[in-house]
């Protein structure tokens, strides 16, 4: 109730990595995943303020967060199962279908506000997602009104 999609995505991020740090205690596993869990939990937030950052990437946080990038990479997979790369991908492409169902502005515009280095990677990136260009997710969502992602 209030919160727009994004806070209740994260919300709910951080209570998955709540629930398995859990489910690791119970089982009376000794792991790294509290330590894993943080780290993992602060890329996620700063990914959300550093999306439309075209150096977002693995190196990016880690050198944010003063950790080696390849330990970075192995907790997020490890906790998340997926890379940070195709999550950033992802995370683009979510804001990305946001910005083509709810605003008018042209792909251009939306391509470099979702942190896309290029038109080309956009539109890679995109059709790989979504089996559809931009403009044409753009005209179907007006068409039938929600989100065919």
């Amino acid at each position: 109730p209030g919160f727009s999609p994004l806070i209740a995505k994260n919300l709910f991020i951080n209570l998955l990595i709540e629930l398995e740090k859990e489910a690791f205690c119970q089982n009376g596993k000794s792991t790294k995943t509290d330590a894993g869990s943080a780290l993992v939990n602060q890329v996620l937030l700063i990914l959300e303020d550093e999306l439309s950052n075209t150096n977002a990437s693995v190196k990016y946080f880690a050198d944010r967060l003063n950790v080696n990038a390849d330990y970075l990479g192995r907790c997020f997979k490890e906790i998340m199962h997926i890379s940070v790369g195709r999550y950033i991908a992802r995370r683009r492409i979510e804001l990305a279908c946001t910005r083509l169902r709810e605003t008018s502005d042209n792909i251009e515009e939306i391509y470099k506000q979702c942190g896309f280095g290029s038109r080309r990677q956009f539109y890679d990136e995109f059709k790989q997602h979504t089996n559809k260009t931009p403009a044409s997710y753009r005209a179907e969502s007006a068409y039938i009104g929600i989100n065919s992602l």
